[in-house]
């Protein structure tokens, strides 16, 4: 197994390099990128993205994000969204709310992805409005 973390925060990309090291696994069976990048480049067979798009700046970061992600061909796609607060409204972002800004509709996402099929969801939570796509 080999292991590959992307991250926008090089303290994070730090922090995740002493875990794995911590935890016993080689450095030649891990690798870690810097965001931007294409993640074509990473060979991964998942890709998984936990409470992240909700710290996304604009929409312009958004679509080249999910731009590079559609056309990195990566199998399986698993991301947990804060989705918008009614399914008629694609996209918001909210600037002062920095740790929920960027909310995304699940036809959003498919239409961020248009070579992805969702084959998983869960609805909206009530308070944390986490929606889960696969």
């Amino acid at each position: 197994r080999r292991y590959v973390a992307v991250d926008i925060s090089q303290a994070s990309l730090n922090a995740t390099r002493t875990t794995l090291i911590k935890a016993g696994i080689a450095r030649s069976r891990f690798k870690t990128y810097l965001i931007p990048m294409e993640f074509s480049e990473a060979h991964a067979d998942c890709f998984f993205s936990l409470a992240t798009i909700q710290h996304f700046p604009d929409h312009a970061f958004v679509t080249d994000f999910f731009s590079k992600l559609d056309r990195s061909a990566i199998p399986l796609v698993y991301l947990q969204t804060r989705a918008t607060i009614a399914p008629n409204i694609p996209e918001t972002h909210d600037p002062v709310k920095a740790a929920m800004a960027t909310r995304l509709s699940l036809a959003r996402v498919q239409q961020l992805l248009p070579h992805y099929c969702v084959v998983e969801y869960t609805a909206p939570r009530r308070v944390t409005f986490y929606q889960h796509i696969l």
